[in-house]
């Protein structure tokens, strides 16, 4: 071989080797890359599984005191989750459903039914309770809040039902902050009033079956309540609310000046109006039912030194709504401030004897009605 021929063979040795040398660091670069792919997907994996076994756990290891929960007939199981959720016993409703999922086979199902249920138990725990029908055993009673009924009254009620004692509902009632966290019905109570009311005019008034007593049965009281106006004061009445210029609070105080102003419910919807149209012209609402609130008592006709006590409840001596609200208003009067009639009347009267309002739009106009309506 000559010095040509072996120079040619050195470059093409060299050739081959540099195309080999170029190819092998590719395979290389790709085996890697597969392999970080791996790793990152067993990582997240493992971090799926960790993330979801701790949403299995108790919210509140440490929080055994129990809740009375109703589980209703017909319920899917993302319903009950949410249920769980809104009572803050389970971390998510979504892992709720999905373990639900997994291990209901061979046919399990929630049993409708009242659960005692609390914080410490964590998502296996509470879901074989409610597969297995482990329900609430103790005491259910029945009880009846009248539309109407303030605060006091309600509690006198519910002692005499035998649930709990009056302090101990006052004190439950009392814990707006509580249920604030729970309930977004209860979002546009002030926050500087907190501390100075209770949950009056939220506790809506309707049947109940209370489950348990004492601090317990109050709060399982108050609950069903609660849960009862947010189903009454629908998302679409909210709104109507809120492009009104007003807010949940506002309307919940005047239904419960409108409630306890009014007999019929066809004047309520007038009265409302009343109200209404003296907060626009700076006039105050002179509701002889708030002086009555502050006194404790009921008076027909009140005298004018009656109308002087001092007290943010009173109507006669400060402007626009009372501090909260008087009492708890049923449906037709939360309706009624919801949707008032467009009018221009700025008084009535009630006719002493079927209790039918009368309405004006001037002073002179009213009076006569008084004349007619009251004999003075």
């Amino acid at each position: 071989m000559d010095k040509n021929e072996r120079d040619n063979q050195y470059d093409q040795d060299d050739f081959y080797d540099d195309e080999v040398y170029e190819e092998r660091p590719g395979i290389g670069k790709k085996l890697v890359g597969v392999i970080i792919s791996l790793v990152l997907l067993v990582i997240l994996i493992a971090a799926g599984l960790i993330l979801y076994n701790q949403q299995l756990q108790p919210v509140n290891p440490e929080n055994t005191e129990n809740l009375y929960v109703d589980i209703p007939s017909g319920l899917s199981t993302k319903e009950v989750s949410q249920i769980l959720e809104d009572n803050d016993l389970i971390r998510n409703s979504l892992v709720f459903t999905s373990y639900a999922g997994r291990h209901s086979y061979g046919g399990a199902e929630i049993q409708a039914a009242t659960y005692e249920l609390n914080q410490s138990m964590g998502v296996p725990e509470i879901f074989t309770k409610l597969v297995n029908g482990d329900s609430y055993v103790g005491q259910i009673t029945n009880v009846t809040i009248p539309e109407g009924k303030n605060i006091n009254e309600q509690a006198q009620i519910v002692q005499d039902a035998g649930i709990c004692t009056i302090d101990e509902f006052i004190a439950e009632a009392s814990n707006i902050e509580k249920y604030k966290a729970t309930y977004h019905i209860l979002d546009s109570i002030p926050e500087d009033k907190i501390a100075d009311r209770t949950l009056e005019g939220y506790l809506f008034p309707d049947t109940y079956n209370v489950v348990g007593t004492g601090p317990a049965g109050a709060q399982n009281l108050i609950d069903n309540q609660l849960t009862r106006l947010t189903e009454v004061y629908t998302p679409e009445m909210i709104q109507e609310t809120q492009d009104s210029g007003r807010t949940v609070d506002d309307v919940i105080i005047l239904a419960s000046v409108v409630e306890l102003e009014t007999k019929l419910p066809e004047d309520r919807p007038d009265a409302a109006s009343v109200f209404l149209n003296r907060i626009a012209q700076n006039m105050p609402l002179q509701s002889d039912i708030t002086i009555d609130y502050i006194n404790g008592t009921r008076t027909d006709v009140l005298t004018t030194d009656q109308t002087q006590v001092q007290s943010p409840y009173n109507t006669y001596l400060n402007l626009g709504l009372p501090y909260g609200p008087i009492c708890s208003p049923g449906i037709a009067s939360i309706e009624a401030c919801v949707n008032p009639n467009d009018t221009n009347y700025l008084y009535f009267v009630a006719d002493m004897t079927s209790g039918k309002l009368h309405f004006n739009e001037t002073y002179e106009g009213h009076m006569q009605d008084v004349q007619t309506y009251m004999g003075q």
